[in-house]
């Protein structure tokens, strides 16, 4: 039996749909040092961080969207929708990987 230690709030529709709307304004960036720099650049990180900074990280929208985009870039995959129940079928629409041209994605 799998225990399950995701953080609350990633089962929450509306930290999906936040993860998603990040994600697709990483989208554009396809190398992890301009990534990195974007995510030093994001204001979120002006203000002081509270002593449990960790949790406060996992349960950011902005910082998961980073995150999947990291492993992205890494691996050139493209993840599926944040929070989708059946991973193996539910891709956003037009996602591909670095470097994966749009006829090499397409099935067919």
């Amino acid at each position: 039996m799998a225990l399950d230690v995701r953080p609350a709030a990633w089962g929450d529709v509306r930290f999906g749909r936040d993860v998603e709307r990040v994600r697709r304004h990483l989208a554009p960036i396809r190398d992890r040092s301009l990534l990195a720099s974007s995510f030093g650049r994001e204001g979120f990180w002006a203000r002081s961080m509270p002593d449990d900074t960790v949790r406060v990280l996992v349960t950011s929208p902005i910082t998961v969207a980073y995150a999947i985009r990291w492993l992205e870039l890494g691996d050139g995959r493209a993840r599926p929708v944040f929070g989708a129940s059946d991973r193996a079928t539910r891709q956003r629409p037009g996602a591909r990987g670095p470097g994966v041209s749009a006829s090499a994605a397409a099935p067919g």
